[in-house]
């Protein structure tokens, strides 16, 4: 399928109970995660409710009471997000960890009308909406309920118009987001066996992301 990647992420996303005041870049710092030039306050908020900051210019960390997100655009310093999230739950070895979320996505330009419409026709059979004079798929989610990666997958594809310039239209594209979920047993909510699943798992994850989007290329190509 011809398009043209503009962005992606690939994000850890850990679920349980934090206190966001703990989490800031000097607390990571203290503890070797992250180095001095990786001290990132621009932009920084603290608060009970509430912390939001970066690490260094690579990575943008969010934690409220009940999930912290580890977030980064570039697919090269993956092993070094991979790294940072198992490094600061070794740091928190009393926390309980309930749930495991490995996420990636991106946003794809579609210059072709054709092909923006063979995408939507390709997700879900349009001519059979008989009922509607020009059907089109606004978004879809499609979950795997017994996936052998994790304990669930799903992939979300959402059509979008994409500005590169204000009140400009350069043309249509896709929002792609996939999430790689682990309910972490009840009896086993540990850091220790959080780390281990994320260690085993980040790399397998996003190679089968890249798997999935070739299938998706392939029923593009098919419905064309």
């Amino acid at each position: 399928m011809a398009k043209e990647k503009l962005s992606e992420f690939y994000s850890i996303v850990l679920l349980g109970s934090f206190n966001p005041l703990l989490f800031h870049p000097y607390w990571l710092r203290e503890r070797n995660i992250i180095s001095e030039r990786d001290v990132n306050m621009e932009n920084a908020y603290m608060h009970p409710e509430l912390a939001q900051f970066s690490v260094g210019k690579w990575m943008q960390v969010i934690v409220n009471p009940r999930k912290i997100e580890f977030k980064i655009k570039e697919e090269v310093k993956v092993p070094m997000l991979r790294d940072l999230v198992i490094q600061t739950l070794e740091q928190l070895p009393e926390v309980k960890i309930t749930a495991i979320g490995i996420n990636r996505g991106e946003i794809d330009l579609i210059t072709d009308p054709k092909l923006f419409y063979a995408i939507g026709a390709a997700l879900c059979p349009l001519k059979k909406w008989t009922t509607m004079k020009d059907a089109r798929v606004q978004s879809i989610r499609v979950q795997d309920e017994d996936s052998e990666l994790m304990s669930q997958k799903s992939i979300g594809i959402k059509s979008i118009i994409i500005k590169k310039k204000e009140e400009e239209v350069d043309g249509k594209g896709i929002d792609v987001d996939m999430n790689y979920n682990y309910d972490m047993p009840k009896n086993n909510q540990t850091s220790r066996e959080a780390i281990r699943i994320i260690d085993e798992n980040v790399f397998v994850c996003f190679e089968d992301y890249n798997k999935v989007m070739a299938n998706l290329d392939q029923m593009v190509n098919d419905a064309i």
